[in-house]
């Protein structure tokens, strides 16, 4: 059984180490070298300065790497190497590269060792559309590399891509060592960023001092001197053969427990009682001053420091450091686009919907409606490239098929991080149309003329007209295209028509549409006369503007009876129907002459007997 218990603890064993093995080869997998996201180096001197002058050595230069991407070229755990050539020692502390805001862009590891600074860039890089920056390297000479006076090639090693910048100038190292019985040096920390550190070396020439006392003064008021930082050493100095300089020698001792450190109420200045120095005794003394934030790059940090003894002259020296330290620093875009909505005359239109398209047109990433000034606005944008389309027209309005593209290099030419664009709608246009039926059993009478006249009405007002007549098929039929849908106050226009009187006919009109019955008992009209003209009648119904083909609205049929009226032109009024006398013409039948004889024969022997009857 425990045999068992083993073997299953083995196989899950086995198992965890190769499931995690996988998962971590995963995450290998998906964090790649970046090698093509510097743009371009520029070099300094320790002021921010163009380098011009030869380089002492240790003494720093600074080297400013420009780097740029767009969205989607870097994921989060994608790293850039920068490297510098073996004549060059890489200094400064690790750090981390922050946008504006304080977000966190990349981290920076900085290894001396092999003189390479490594980027790790975090999510940041994917809530912004392009990120640029730079990382900013301290340098120097290494001198145990190049020791001699010459021009040294400068490039950048990113990944496998080659940067070259051009020569640095190095002054080599010096011939000898100067001696000096007091000297001051100052540094930066790489391991604490808010802390400079000082030191004073003692008796490089080997003189015996009396009643040695020291003294230090910052002379900035932002720093305060760390008393548990001091350390003193005790020991003989020597030339270091690796860069020329005096140090002490290997057989050094730590006597900082011997001598009292006075260090003011203001932690600004201190003293210390050396007492007497032996002929050979080298003392070194270090000391670390602290900052309560971290300075700003370039600041100059002066100290002054005096060694006083019985038997020599006052010695001081001074020293200013320069805070300089390896960053970075980031910007990355987030953009938006405001597109205004208008008609052909420039007038903002709402309620126009638009879609925001990823960079294949079809996959939606928002949506907006423009507002009473016409705008709709996209935010928090951060790929290259988007689509725009319109996808619903204001009412009244046609759909524009336009397509924007956007692409976030545009913000350069507006500066707000907003793209502006433009959209124009055409007024939306519709047709009316109808049909002219005539109900007269196939112009049985011969009333029919050749051609009417139809008027079109919007919201009661004439604006077109047209002779309609039979076509090829005999159909009478009738449109009026490009009209607008609705008017300037946005509400839809009613179309409506009317038909030219039509000589014997009554007209009913029911939407477009216009049908025809002849009158019964009305003669043929005449021919016109080239002095008389038909006077018109007419009859109007409406139709909604949202027809396209003859609207199918009802309205109630109206009906014109067109007669003649006593000159022979036709022009009777509707209510005179059926009243009024329909009198012969001249050259018309003889018929009409012989009944007007008879009845005035009739009336005649009436009268004649009624007159006799009476006498």
């Amino acid at each position: 059984m425990k045999k068992i218990s083993h073997t299953i603890a083995r196989f899950f064993s086995v198992a965890f180490v190769l499931l995690f093995s996988l998962f971590s080869s995963s995450q290998s997998a998906r964090a790649n070298t970046v090698d093509d996201v510097i743009t371009s180096i520029n070099v300094y001197n320790q002021k921010g300065e163009e380098l011009t002058d030869s380089l002492s050595p240790w003494e720093k230069f600074q080297i400013d790497a420009n780097f740029a991407f767009n969205y989607g070229k870097v994921q989060p755990g994608d790293t850039t190497t920068i490297g510098l050539p073996v004549e060059f020692a890489l200094e400064g502390a690790d750090f981390e590269v922050k946008d504006d805001d304080g977000n966190l862009v990349a981290t920076a590891v900085v290894d001396a060792s092999s003189k390479q600074l490594t980027l790790t860039y975090t999510d940041y890089v994917l809530t912004r559309s392009h990120i640029e920056g730079k990382v900013h390297l301290l340098a120097r000479v290494d001198h145990n590399v190049v020791r001699d006076k010459g021009s040294i090639p400068l490039k950048l090693i990113v990944g496998k891509k080659i940067i070259e910048y051009g020569k640095i100038d190095y002054k080599g190292l010096p011939g000898q060592a100067t001696p000096y019985t007091f000297i001051k040096y100052g540094w930066n920390n790489a391991d604490n960023i808010k802390s400079i550190t000082y030191s004073l070396n003692i008796n490089q020439q080997n003189q015996e001092l009396d009643n040695v006392v020291i003294s230090d003064t910052l002379g900035f008021n932002t720093g305060e001197i760390d008393l548990n930082s001091f350390q003193i050493l005790k020991g003989s100095w020597v030339v270091d053969p690796a860069d020329n300089s005096y140090r002490l020698s290997q057989q050094r001792e730590d006597v900082t427990g011997n001598y009292t450190i006075n260090l003011a109420a203001d932690k600004r200045s201190f003293t210390i009682n050396m007492g007497h120095i032996g002929a050979n005794e080298g003392f070194y003394v270090r000391y670390r001053v602290n900052f309560p934030t971290i300075p700003a790059d370039g600041t100059v940090f002066p100290n002054d420091a005096i060694l006083r003894a019985d038997n020599i002259e006052e010695q001081k020296s001074s020293v200013a450091v320069r805070y300089q330290r390896a960053n970075g620093y980031a910007h990355g875009d987030i953009y938006g686009v405001q597109v205004t909505k208008k008609d052909e005359a420039g007038k903002p239109l709402a309620g126009a919907e638009f879609t925001l398209y990823d960079e294949d047109g079809v996959t939606v990433v928002q949506k907006a409606t423009s507002d009473a000034n016409g705008i709709a606005s996209f935010s928090n944008l951060i790929k290259e490239h988007y689509v725009i389309k319109e996808t619903k027209a204001p009412a009244g309005y046609q759909l524009s098929d336009e397509e924007i593209q956007v692409n976030a290099a545009q913000l350069k030419n507006y500066g707000s991080g907003i793209i502006y664009k433009d959209f124009t709608n055409r007024q939306a246009l519709i047709t009316a149309s109808g049909t002219k039926t005539w109900n007269d059993d196939n112009d049985k009478d011969g009333k029919r003329p050749d051609k009417i006249t139809v008027r079109l009405y919007a919201n009661g007002v004439e604006v077109a007209s047209k002779e309609v007549g039979p076509n090829a098929q005999g159909e009478w039929k009738y449109e009026f295209t490009d009209l607008p849908a609705t008017g300037a106050d946005g509400k839809d226009i009613v179309y409506s028509v009317t038909e030219d009187r039509v000589y014997g006919y009554t007209a009913t009109v029911d939407g477009m549409n216009i049908t025809n019955t002849p009158v019964p008992g009305v003669p043929q009209p005449p021919k016109p006369s080239s002095d008389n003209s038909s006077k018109s009648s007419s009859s109007s119904s409406s139709s909604s503007s949202s027809s396209t083909t003859s609207s199918s609205s009802s309205s109630t049929g109206s009906t014109v009876v067109i007669i003649e009226s006593d000159d022979g032109s036709g022009g009777g009024n509707a209510s005179n129907v059926g009243t009024k006398k329909v009198l012969p013409k001249a050259g018309e039948n003889a018929s009409w002459i012989m009944i007007a004889a008879g009845v005035a024969l009739v009336g005649l022997v009436g009268f004649i007997a009624f007159r006799a009857k009476k006498k």
